[in-house]
């Protein structure tokens, strides 16, 4: 229930009304959310004495508890909606509304980072392969032709393919067996 200030006019209906939380304390105990603060609230009402609205600013103390759990470094954010307001008497007005809390935290976690690196010589490949993925509509001619090797070569090397490779087919091109020296 809301106390209008003494000398505004009386309310004879509500227009509308605008809460906004500000919250001012907050305290956790176990699972429950404890916040304290002022609502700022704005009626817009018509008067018996005139045919214009009035409007009227106030700010009332709240205390509201939430079943929910927030860390000490997280922020927390109020929201009021679903505000309906109706005149109880000329200077009294009933407010209902549902008001929301938010928290958003961070996590914080311990992480390694790589501080210093050292080249180490790497060993020598055993043996090295080109695999060549088919665009649309290409054919072996065309693959054999970008990559300079006879069509032939690379009919040795995909001994499971049978006439043209189809769109995304894995082709290898060229093959090396590495050498070894000794």
């Amino acid at each position: 229930m809301l106390l209008l200030p003494e000398g505004t006019p009386p309310v004879r209906s509500v227009l509308s009304a605008f809460a906004i939380p500000v919250m001012t304390s907050r305290e956790q105990v176990g699972g429950r959310m404890t916040a304290e603060g002022m609502l700022e609230i704005t009626l817009l009402y018509m008067t018996d004495e005139s045919d214009a609205p009035v409007t009227v600013q106030q700010e009332e103390p709240f205390r509201v508890t939430f079943a929910a759990q927030a860390g000490d470094d997280d922020f927390l954010s109020l929201m009021i909606n679903e505000i309906d307001a109706a005149p109880i008497t000329s200077d009294r007005v009933e407010l209902r509304y549902i008001m929301h809390l938010n928290a958003e935290g961070v996590e914080t976690s311990d992480v390694r980072l790589v501080t210093d690196v050292q080249p180490v010589a790497a060993g020598m490949p055993t043996e090295d392969i080109v695999l060549y993925f088919t665009q649309p509509g290409e054919t072996l001619w065309d693959i054999a032709r970008r990559y300079r090797v006879p069509v032939t070569s690379m009919k040795e090397l995909n001994p499971e393919m049978s006439g043209e490779p189809h769109t995304g087919q894995g082709v290898v091109v060229w093959r090396r067996q590495a050498t070894q020296c000794g």
